[in-house]
């Protein structure tokens, strides 16, 4: 709601300066898998104003302090708001006990980079992610250790891992110490698109070094395809692949 002011005969509107409540700034702890949220106060009550905050830099997840900003409010009425000038909050998050941590995104399609956000107690040694399948554990990503925090990542594209959900392990080791870290996340399939050719179906939307692996097959009835599958030229493509219409 709109703060108006009535000077000299001059009525004044000027958004309204909320209020925010930091939720996830205390007791962190690296790979807790939180996120620095804020919460907008000081909405106009008898309306239907409905605001949210955006927030900046409260996924940090590695030890050390760091700062959360809120950057804009958005929802229904969120014109007639405003931000504070004081609008960030520093939070600290702690290393986790035996000094290795881990943090990785839930979720994943087949396509991107997997990347995990690791710490260990310090810049020596090497670090393994494995991903635990149903057919034995397999080793996605392995480095040196110069610095205490980094990013592992793996590339699905590689092809080690089907959709599913897995467990994975990060392993540290220097010396005569070792640690591992557990993350569970999941592959899910890249969807392609469907579109109809002059003379057959088409796909797109697939990786780039998939598309000449990827074909159709299809039955036709008058001007429409149907029974639309997909197939591979190695055996396992198509495996990583849904799509979103059979029938065109």
């Amino acid at each position: 709601m709109i703060d108006i002011t009535y000077i000299y005969g001059t009525f004044i509107a000027t958004p309204r300066e909320v209020s925010l409540k930091w939720e996830n700034t205390e007791g962190r702890t690296a790979g807790d898998g939180k996120t620095v949220t804020a919460t907008a106060g000081n909405i106009y009550s008898k309306g239907s104003d409905s605001i949210q905050v955006v927030v900046e830099g409260g996924d940090s997840s590695t030890p050390g302090a760091h700062i959360a900003t809120a950057v804009s409010l958005t929802g229904s009425g969120a014109t007639n708001y405003k931000l504070p000038a004081n609008a960030s909050v520093e939070y600290v998050i702690a290393a986790p006990q035996g000094g290795i941590s881990a943090s990785m995104d839930g979720s994943h399609t087949y396509g991107e980079q997997i990347e995990v956000q690791v710490h260990v107690p310090a810049a020596s040694g090497s670090v393994t992610l494995i991903a635990q399948t149903p057919y034995g554990d397999i080793t996605l990503a392995s480095q040196e250790v110069s610095e205490t925090n980094f990013t592992l990542t793996y590339n699905t594209t590689e092809k080690l891992l089907l959709p599913g959900e897995y467990t994975f392990k990060v392993k540290y080791a220097s010396g005569a110490e070792s640690a591992e870290y557990t993350l569970q996340s999941a592959l899910t399939a890249r969807t392609l698109t469907v579109s109809k050719g002059a003379t057959a179906p088409a796909i797109s939307g697939a990786a780039e070094s998939d598309k000449e692996l990827l074909t159709l097959t299809y039955k036709t009835s008058g001007a429409t395809f149907y029974d639309i599958r997909l197939h591979d030229k190695d055996g396992v493509t198509s495996a990583f692949y849904t799509f979103n219409k059979r029938v065109i």
